[in-house]
C-alpha cells in the first residue's frame, strides 16, 4: 500500500469517528413526541421539575381554561344586556318623566299669565280707586272719625272671619278623619261578616258572642239516620229559634236521658245532629225530646 492509500484509510477512519460522534449527539438529543404529549402530572412530580406536562394534557387544560372563560364572557355579556336594558328602561322612564314635567310647566306658565292679567286687571282697578281716594281727600278729616270706628269693626270681624275659617279646617280634617274611619270600619265589618259565614252560614254580624252556648231549647226528633257506627237524628227546630252549629242537646224520652247530640248543620225551620255515643244511654227515636237544659235527674230505662 502506497502513501496515498495510507492517507485515505487515515481519512476513512477520522470520519468514521466524526460520523460516530454525531450519531452519539443525534441519538442524544432525540425527543419522542409521544411521551411529551402523553406526559402525566405524576411524572412530572416523579421528576422534581425538571420534566413539563404533556402536551396533550396541556391542550386540555388550555381548552378547559378557554372554555371557563368563554362562561365568563357569556354571562358578563349577559350581565351588560341587563344592564343596558336597565338603563333604557330609566331612560324611558326619565323621558317620561320629563313629557310630564314639561306638560306641568307649560300649564304653570298658563296659569302663571292668567294670574298677572289678573293682577293687572287688579291693579287697573286700584289706580281707580286711587283716583278716588284722591277726589275724597276734601272730605277725609270729617270723616276720619268714621272710618277709625268702621276699621275697628273691620278689624273685629276679620279676626272673627280667621277664627272661623280655621275652626271650619279643624272641621273639615275631623270629618277627613271620620270618613277614612268610617270606610276602615266598614271594612272590618265585610271582612267580619266573611269569616261568620265561612265558619256557619247561619251567623250573622247581630250574632251575640256567647252562639255556642244555646239558649232555651224545646223540640222534637223528626227522623232518625244510622250510618255505619254513627247515628243522625233530624230536629224540629233550626237556626229561627237560635240552633246554631256546633250547639250540644240533650235527648229524652220522657224523663229518660237518652243521650247528648252536637248540631252538625242547621236550616231556618230543622237541624241535623250527631248522636255522642259516649253519652248514649238508649237507642233514638222518632218522637223523642231534644232541649238544650234539664233539671230533671237522668234516670235509668
Amino acid at each position: 500500500m502506497n502513501l496515498v492509500g495510507k492517507i485515505f484509510v487515515f481519512l476513512i477512519m477520522c470520519m468514521s469517528l466524526v460520523f460516530m460522534a454525531f450519531g452519539v449527539v443525534v441519538y442524544s438529543t432525540h425527543t419522542s413526541w409521544r411521551a411529551e404529549s402523553l406526559r402525566t402530572e405524576k411524572e412530572v412530580k416523579e421528576s422534581k421539575g425538571l420534566l413539563s406536562l404533556g402536551l396533550k394534557y396541556q391542550l386540555e387544560n388550555e381548552k378547559k381554561k378557554n372554555d371557563a372563560l368563554d362562561n365568563e364572557k357569556a354571562e358578563l355579556e349577559k350581565q351588560i344586556a341587563a344592564i343596558k336594558a336597565a338603563h333604557l328602561q330609566a331612560l324611558s322612564k326619565l323621558e317620561t318623566e320629563k313629557s310630564v314635567l314639561v306638560a306641568q310647566s307649560n300649564e304653570a306658565q298658563k296659569s302663571n299669565s292668567e294670574m298677572q292679567a289678573t293682577l293687572q286687571g287688579a291693579l287697573d282697578k286700584v289706580q281707580i280707586e286711587q283716583k278716588k281716594f284722591n277726589a275724597l281727600q276734601a272730605e277725609r278729616d270729617t270723616l276720619r272719625e268714621e272710618i277709625k270706628l268702621a276699621r275697628g269693626k273691620i278689624d273685629s270681624e276679620f279676626s272673627q272671619v280667621v277664627v272661623l275659617t280655621e275652626q271650619m279646617h279643624a272641621a273639615m280634617n275631623d270629618l277627613q278623619r271620620a270618613e277614612i274611619r268610617k270606610k276602615e270600619l266598614a271594612d272590618d265589618v265585610a271582612k267580619a261578616t266573611r269569616l261568620l259565614h265561612s265558619i256557619d252560614t247561619t251567623l250573622t254580624i247581630n250574632t251575640p258572642p256567647d252562639y255556642k252556648t244555646p239558649p232555651p231549647i224545646d223540640g222534637l226528633v223528626t227522623g232518625v239516620r244510622v250510618s255505619g257506627p254513627d247515628t243522625y237524628a233530624q230536629l224540629s227546630i233550626g237556626s229561627d229559634v237560635g240552633v246554631r252549629i256546633g250547639h250540644s242537646l240533650e235527648i229524652y224520652r220522657g224523663n229518660l236521658y237518652v243521650g247528648k247530640l252536637n248540631v252538625i248543620r242547621t236550616t231556618p225551620d230543622g237541624a241535623v245532629g250527631k248522636v255522642d255515643k259516649d253519652s248514649q244511654k238508649a237507642d233514638v227515636l222518632r218522637g223523642d225530646r231534644v232541649e238544650s237544659r234539664r233539671s230533671l235527674k237522668l234516670t235509668s230505662g
